[in-house]
């Protein structure tokens, strides 16, 4: 189970992904030679 702190985190970056149009490298990573993206929460 994740804690508070991670699940705010989570969510926090989840409103970034959904309200920027262009999202920094930092949250939201395209993986290549697919078409897949990997979202990264720091915590």
């Amino acid at each position: 189970m994740l804690s508070p702190k991670i699940r705010l985190r989570i969510d926090w970056v989840f409103d970034i992904i959904r309200t920027l149009d262009r999202i920094p490298k930092t949250y939201f990573k395209h993986i290549e030679a697919t078409n897949l993206y990997e979202v990264r929460i720091l915590a």
